[in-house]
């Protein structure tokens, strides 16, 4: 059962491209396996490294665990495509009625003192603004994944998904990665 879960998850992962990016990288950078050129098309899609890739998604996947198990979770969502935001919104509230998620472009301060809380950052970054991440801390907001392309120096403490998500086809399967976390064992 599990080696086929194994094989479906690696089907599922190939036919929604997300370990396909067309951000322009290093070929030395360890999240590239390789390149390749297209006849039709001028950009030169990168191959990930699905071994870093599953890791980080494996990552991503217990920290998602880990805030479903707490007694009063809360799932911040930052988004820095605004038409996301309603397709997001839809998908989720609709799938994962358990749990409390706020989906915003920008993050603004909560009171949220007891909740065990999580932050999302969609193709953002915290390196560049250093304020953002005052006031995540202050926040109370120590649990933070990032879903990105960008290489970074500095990771802050937080976790890291090297992808773009310029595709909506990768945007649905992060979320029904989301959904099917969530509606394990409940």
């Amino acid at each position: 059962m599990k080696k086929k879960n194994n094989f479906l998850f690696m089907k599922h992962l190939v036919d929604s491209d997300f370990l396909l990016t067309e951000q322009s990288l290093r070929k030395s950078s360890r999240y590239v396996k390789s390149t390749f050129q297209l006849p039709l098309e001028s950009k030169m899609p990168f191959v990930l490294d699905p071994i870093e890739l599953v890791k980080s998604l494996k990552q991503f996947a217990r920290l998602l665990q880990f805030l479903k198990k707490q007694k009063h979770p809360f799932l911040h969502l930052l988004v820095k495509n605004k038409q996301y935001i309603h397709f997001l919104d839809f998908f989720i509230k609709k799938s994962t009625n358990c749990l409390p998620i706020a989906i915003k472009n920008k993050f603004f301060d909560t009171k949220l003192q007891k909740m065990s809380q999580m932050l999302m950052l969609l193709d953002q970054s915290l390196c560049n603004d250093p304020k953002l991440f005052k006031r995540i801390v202050y926040s109370n907001i120590f649990l933070i994944n990032k879903i990105n392309s960008k290489l970074e120096q500095n990771s802050l403490g937080t976790y890291k998904v090297y992808n773009d998500l310029s595709n909506l086809k990768k945007l649905t399967f992060l979320l029904a990665l989301l959904r099917q976390i969530y509606q394990k064992n409940q």
